[in-house]
């Protein structure tokens, strides 16, 4: 009998201690950084939003993503990105099965840091969508990493972010992708997600805390029934995702090469370390 009790409640701690410890360090960070955090409170309660905004927002708030209006960001910016990509994948092709790991899905822009003249700093940087993550965060938000992400048909099984998840760096995280190839029907490795105000999206999240990615096998003993959302969508197509309160993957079928930017945004109080690529002083 104490042995049961024992095993049971090794199992309760093992399944609460990143919890206290997340909220232990969020509590120091928001100590080590009140002044940051202030300043950054302050902005959010300053900006008024435009009528767009505003919309993008909503949907945000109650979907857990929003896609961007065409012509959100200007032609030059886009045609920028366009050719730094274009660029950077002729420089790493030699490398790319490398880089990517023998995975299907990687970033293949690490070790990269963008100064403020540089297409990948004005797109994280834009304005814009400063404006609308800081009223979702409740603070100007902390640049976490831009990104070129690569996928690649590397392996017939699914692994990482091919797989459902949430990315558990913060209470609040808001993703910005720009894809930057054709993504125009289910083959070609859309982002997929399940809207964050549906019942088994919040069933999700209480027990993805724990799990990490979740096969679609385990979601059925769970009797979690996802409903997913595709983003279709031509090169260019933009949108925001709250990728912490939103379970979400990508790039199940793959036809072709599906390159996306991603931008990351958190609050100053994360709890994961820190790996900004963008040279920016708060």
């Amino acid at each position: 009998m104490s042995k049961f009790i024992f095993v049971n409640l090794i199992k309760v701690i093992n399944k609460y201690s990143n919890t206290y410890k997340f909220i232990f360090i969020k509590f120091i960070r928001n100590i080590i950084f009140f002044k940051r955090i202030s300043k950054g409170k302050k902005f959010s309660k300053s900006i008024i939003l435009s009528s767009n905004q505003k919309s993008i927002l909503k949907k945000l708030d109650i979907k857990g993503y929003s896609l961007l209006p065409n012509q959100f960001f200007c032609a030059d910016e886009i045609n920028a990105l366009y050719s730094y990509t274009h660029n950077i994948i002729q420089e790493k092709c030699k490398n790319i099965y490398d880089i990517l790991d023998y995975k299907n899905i990687r970033a293949i822009n690490r070790g990269v840091i963008y100064q403020s003249d540089h297409i990948m700093y004005k797109l994280m940087t834009n304005k814009k969508i400063i404006e609308i993550v800081s009223k979702y965060l409740g603070m100007h938000p902390c640049f976490r990493r831009a990104d070129i992400v690569l996928s690649r048909n590397i392996i017939g099984s699914l692994r990482g972010s091919q797989l459902w998840h949430i990315d558990k760096l913060d209470s609040k995280i808001i993703k910005l992708f720009i894809y930057l190839t054709d993504v125009i029907t289910d083959d070609y490795g859309p982002f997929i997600l399940s809207e964050k105000d549906s019942k088994s999206s919040k069933l999700f999240i209480k027990k993805a805390s724990t799990l990490g990615h979740i096969h679609d096998k385990k979601l059925e003993k769970l009797k979690i029934n996802l409903d997913p959302v595709s983003i279709i969508g031509p090169k260019g197509t933009a949108f925001l995702v709250d990728t912490e309160q939103t379970p979400h993957k990508g790039s199940i079928k793959l036809k072709d090469d599906r390159i996306v930017f991603v931008a990351t945004y958190s609050t100053h109080s994360h709890w994961r370390k820190m790996e900004s690529n963008l040279n920016f002083k708060y």
